[in-house]
């Protein structure tokens, strides 16, 4: 059985499209940041929503579980999941230097 690794953090509605557009130049993973975007502008307040998305690591596709949990208007909670730990701990990583580079 395989194990889901998980980055996650929180942000304002209006950092998700930067956020995705920093991942994909920090590690040219190819997220679709309109369709992520997307997905996270048209959950509801209280609502958890989950998708399924393709990224590229280390030069393969890999599945990933994009999940945003709306817990305050225009602030949710995001959380990526895949099965390669490597993948899920330089998402981390680049959620950390995002939100360092943000001052939050």
């Amino acid at each position: 059985m395989f194990r889901w690794h998980e980055a996650s953090t929180n942000l304002d509605l209006d950092q998700v499209g930067p956020f995705f557009e920093h991942l994909n130049a920090a590690l040219g993973s190819g997220f679709d940041t309109a369709t992520l975007t997307r997905f996270a502008e048209t959950t509801e307040v209280e609502d958890e929503r989950a998708m399924k998305t393709q990224a590229t690591f280390e030069g393969r596709k890999h599945t990933v579980r994009f999940e945003v949990f709306m817990d305050n208007i225009a602030a949710p909670d995001i959380a990526l999941f895949t099965r390669k730990a490597a993948f899920a701990e330089a998402i981390q990583s680049e959620i950390i230097a995002f939100c360092d580079a943000l001052g939050i």
